[in-house]
């Protein structure tokens, strides 16, 4: 049987000085980048070689994440979300949020973990 654990996060970042060019690409650099179920076999393995370099992921594909302006000048919302089939660990999730958080300048930061056999879990990062 499936274990299933679900993610959800937001994160809301201070205006950088100047405009990022690709915001995409730039926080795909921080966070990592998107693996799914079709991904040819060459990504699945890099995935699995370097999992630094990917956002955390189940069996079946990682999380998704969408980077979008906010409405202050330079600032930007990242939406970090997914259903991960088979994942080792739900507190890892939490880890990971709060190691990648920790080198951005934050507005709010906020993720809930929901696995069936830890249960929920949220974690806001500290703000100034």
């Amino acid at each position: 049987m499936s274990k299933w654990t679900q993610v959800a996060a937001i994160i809301r970042t201070e205006p950088a000085i100047a405009a990022i060019s690709d915001p995409k690409a730039h926080f795909t650099k921080i966070f990592g980048k998107e693996v799914n179920f079709d991904s040819d076999k060459d990504t699945w393995i890099d995935s699995v070689n370097h999992p630094e370099n990917y956002l955390p992921k189940g069996d079946e594909g990682s999380l998704h994440m969408t980077v979008m302006p906010d409405s202050v000048k330079n600032a930007y919302v990242i939406n970090i979300y997914g259903d991960l089939r088979d994942h080792d660990d739900a507190r890892k999730i939490l880890h990971w949020f709060t190691t990648k958080c920790s080198d951005l300048e934050l507005r709010q930061a906020v993720i809930t973990v929901n696995d069936y056999e830890e249960g929920l879990m949220t974690y806001a990062f500290p703000c100034e």
